[in-house]
């Protein structure tokens, strides 16, 4: 029994004082004696549940059933708990070797479920002592925790006390970032009343929502606007919470910017989808991606079926493979200005005119553009070079045009070959009409040669007044003969073709003379042509007007 009284009699046996108080069997007086003389257990500031003296069988159970009872001890040190584990280590094999002790007179089965026992509570007192070191380190270092947590998050914490007499609060803690946002003093603040130092707060709804969680214990969320002396407006988030102590506390952000760039971008969007012209994104491969509002009403779609569309669908002048050739384009320009024709989805097509610009958007590659109904402005345009190009009474070419469109079939001549011939109109004897019938009765006179014209010639045939009573007309792909053949016919028309007049006056009747000539030298010219027809034309006046000459 050395070795078991060596082991489990070590002063340094330290037990919990509520196992101590469970045991009700008395201690033999010399274990009180021992515990008494126990200097070591009594400067461990815990109680001895029993000292073993030598070969004292009572004692000896008196200390197993007491360490087999540990439950419970209060939080020790590393160096204070190593002989209770070295005991519990050493019972095991001391218990092997000391079978013959009445104590011990047990069967093998008990005697390992005692040692099985003996090890389960050795790994618990570690466990135990573990965890009760963790719990009584744990309130402070929580509390520093939140401490430092308080202080130097970037969130503003503001905390209040409600007063019920002023219907007010009271500020009791804000932590650095609140004075930051606020550009306030924490020192010169505290204990002020909530309306002398944001006196916005009524008005802005934070009063109410702070007596509204103080009288509730629900916690709220609540944006308000503030207005500075400048009239500018600052935004502050508030996470409003009750505390357990009856404060309410503010957890609150400066989110002006933020709602600074969401009304920007809820403005842009509103002007975006609200302007007249029309906005396209699309894509490298002629999808498009985004439209908007002007862009669903301009060509009668969705925008739901507008973002199924390719380019080639809603613009009449672009094939796929011409989309191709376009995006290089706006790639390596950047910007660039088009027409075009749109395409509805009724089928109408509308000029337009397109500001493209190339963006590159999170990696993406854009053609952004803005387009523009021109269609009236196409009209415009036409009718002004209509105007400019026809002569106003016969609605025919007037001479700059005329000049225009010989010259250009000239030059087709020229180089694919082919016969073309000119003839040169005089109205015989038009002065006398002006004369006699006045200038209103002439002018209707040559507005119905003009009609005449349109009559009579082909659509590829050019007639054109070249000034006063004088007309040239260009027979393209005709050669003299077929000229001559053309003009008498035209000739013969006019003089069977009495003029009426809404005045009611008596019709009048008119004659025309035509010089018919035919380009011979395709290295010729358009007033060459005209000079040889207007020889022809002098001759039919020389041989008695009303007639053809070549």
């Amino acid at each position: 029994m050395n070795s078991l009284s060596r082991t489990i009699g070590l002063p340094h046996l330290i037990s919990d004082y509520d196992s101590l108080n469970r045991n009700r069997a008395k201690p033999p007086k010399t274990v009180n004696k021992f515990t008494k003389k126990c200097s070591s257990c009594a400067m461990a500031k815990t109680q001895p549940m029993a000292c073993i003296l030598m070969c004292e069988v009572f004692a000896m159970s008196q200390c197993i059933n007491s360490l087999m009872e540990l439950t419970a001890i209060p939080a020790i040190s590393k160096m204070q708990l190593k002989p209770i584990l070295q005991i519990y280590n050493q019972l095991t094999p001391i218990l092997a070797n000391n079978a013959d002790e009445p104590f011990f007179k047990k069967s093998s089965d008990e005697l390992n479920e005692l040692t099985q026992c003996i090890e389960e509570r050795a790994l618990r007192l570690v466990q135990t002592n573990a965890q009760l070191i963790h719990e009584n380190k744990k309130p402070g270092d929580h509390e520093a925790r939140l401490t430092a947590l308080f202080e130097n998050m970037s969130n503003g914490i503001a905390v209040y006390r409600f007063i019920d007499d002023a219907n007010d609060f009271i500020i009791t803690d804000l932590n650095k970032a609140a004075e930051r946002i606020e550009n306030i003093n924490r020192k010169e603040v505290i204990g002020q009343k909530l309306s002398s130092v944001f006196p916005f707060s009524a008005q802005a709804g934070l009063h109410d929502v702070l007596k509204r969680v103080s009288e509730t214990g629900l916690t709220e969320t609540h944006t308000m606007a503030i207005q500075t002396e400048n009239h500018i407006s600052q935004w502050r988030e508030n996470y409003v919470c009750k505390l357990p102590n009856g404060e309410v506390a503010v957890v609150f952000n400066d989110v002006t910017h933020r709602k600074n760039a969401e009304m920007t971008l809820q403005l842009t969007q509103f002007s975006v989808n609200h302007c007249a012209d029309s906005l396209y994104w699309i894509s490298a491969d002629g999808h498009i991606k985004y439209v908007n509002d002007s862009s669903c009403k301009f060509l009668g779609y969705s925008r739901e079926k507008l973002l199924t569309l390719t380019v080639a669908d809603i613009d009449a002048l672009y094939s796929a493979e011409s989309w191709v050739f376009h995006w290089q384009t706006l790639k390596e320009k950047g910007a660039i200005n088009l027409e075009t024709i749109y395409r509805t989805q009724q089928g109408k097509q509308i000029s337009v005119d397109i500001s493209a610009n190339y963006l590159l958007f999170e990696g993406e590659e854009y053609y952004c553009g803005f387009v523009r109904d021109i269609s009236e402005r196409k009209a415009l345009q036409t009718e002004l070079e209509r105007q400019a190009q026809l002569d106003y009474l016969t609605g025919i070419a007037n001479r700059r045009y005329f000049m225009e469109q010989s010259e250009m079939e000239l030059a087709r001549t020229a180089r694919y070959g082919g016969a073309l011939s000119v003839f040169m109109l005089d109205i015989d004897h038009f002065k006398q009409v002006n004369d006699n019938h006045g200038h209103t009765a002439g002018d209707r006179v040559l507005e119905r040669v003009g009609g005449i014209f349109a009559d009579i010639l082909r659509e590829t045939d050019i007639p054109g007044r070249l000034g006063g009573e004088e007309f040239a007309v260009l027979l393209p792909e005709t050669d003299l003969e077929k000229a001559v053949e053309v003009a008498e016919r035209l000739r013969s028309y006019i003089a069977e073709s009495p003029i009426f007049f809404e005045s009611g006056a008596l019709p009048l009747s008119i004659s025309v003379s035509i010089g018919v000539t035919t380009l011979q030298d395709h290295n010729g010219n358009i007033n060459d042509l005209l000079n040889r027809a207007d020889q022809a034309l002098y001759r039919a006046k020389s041989a008695g007007r009303n007639r053809v000459c070549k």
